[in-house]
């Protein structure tokens, strides 16, 4: 590589021979080189630091040669050698940002559709709140029938009217509700849905009378 090192060098730090990528020269002084401290502490080892000539930090080991007055040493740039890594870390880095979005846009939808949820729940809880007043405070008759004929629910007024004790739980059919209040009036179920009948109002007479 262009930042390879390698080297011969006397010790007192005068180099023998250094080769740096294609480049050769020799007789360089390299004394200051944190190198001769690890050489004091052992022959053969490996340290970090910035190259003692163009100031590059790079990875070195070396090695004292035993008799031979020469320390042979390898090197590498720090760039060189996390270069992968670093371009691993940048697309890391770029998804990383990506998921960190889509999490908060996600936790941002999900904290929408909650608030959403709970105003409905809200108007919904008012309405029914509403609904519920008027129904049982209304002095007409109020019947829910669902589709089939049955009676859903019924006010204290159409309780009072049909004679229907509000503690009963069984509630008559529609059919039967409407035969017990007028025998003359026969209003069934498929009448009912029809809107022509349904927008009319029909007289009944009262259960007592």
């Amino acid at each position: 590589g262009t930042n390879d090192i390698m080297s011969l060098i006397s010790p007192d730090g005068i180099t023998y021979a250094r080769r740096t990528g294609d480049r050769e020269s020799c007789g360089e002084d390299i004394s200051k080189s944190p190198l001769f401290e690890h050489v004091a502490k052992s022959s053969v080892g490996h340290y970090y630091a910035k190259d003692a000539i163009r100031g590059i930090p790079s990875y070195f080991s070396y090695r004292k040669l035993n008799k031979y007055p020469v320390i042979a040493t390898v090197g590498a740039a720090e760039a060189d050698i996390l270069k992968e890594y670093h371009a691993r870390a940048k697309w890391n880095y770029i998804f990383a940002i990506i998921f960190t979005l889509l999490l908060v846009l996600f936790a941002g939808l999900i904290c929408n559709v909650l608030i959403h949820r709970r105003k409905t729940f809200r108007k919904t809880r008012d309405r029914e709140t509403r609904y519920r007043a008027i129904f049982e405070n209304s002095n007409d008759a109020v019947i829910v029938v669902m589709a089939d004929g049955s009676i859903e629910n019924m006010n204290n007024a159409a309780h009072a009217l049909f004679k229907v004790p509000a503690d009963n739980h069984m509630k008559p059919s529609f059919d039967n509700l409407f035969k017990k209040a007028h025998p003359v009036i026969r209003l069934s179920v498929d009448e009912v849905r029809n809107t022509s009948v349904c927008k009319e109002e029909v007289a009944f007479t009262c259960a007592d009378d």
